[in-house]
C-alpha cells in the first residue's frame, strides 16, 4: 500500500522495519509481532 505513495527504497525499508519493531510498554512488557508478550528481562 505504501508503494502507491513512494518508490524511494530507503523510505520503504524504514517503514517496513518500523512496522515489525517490538513495542516496549510502560509496565516493562515487550509486545512482539504476532501478539506475543514477554516481560523485560526474560
Amino acid at each position: 500500500m505504501l508503494r502507491k505513495y513512494t518508490t524511494k527504497k530507503h523510505i520503504l525499508l524504514y517503514c517496513e522495519r518500523w512496522l515489525k519493531a517490538p513495542v516496549l510498554r510502560m509496565n516493562g512488557e515487550l509486545k512482539l509481532k504476532g501478539g506475543k508478550e514477554r516481560h523485560k528481562g526474560e
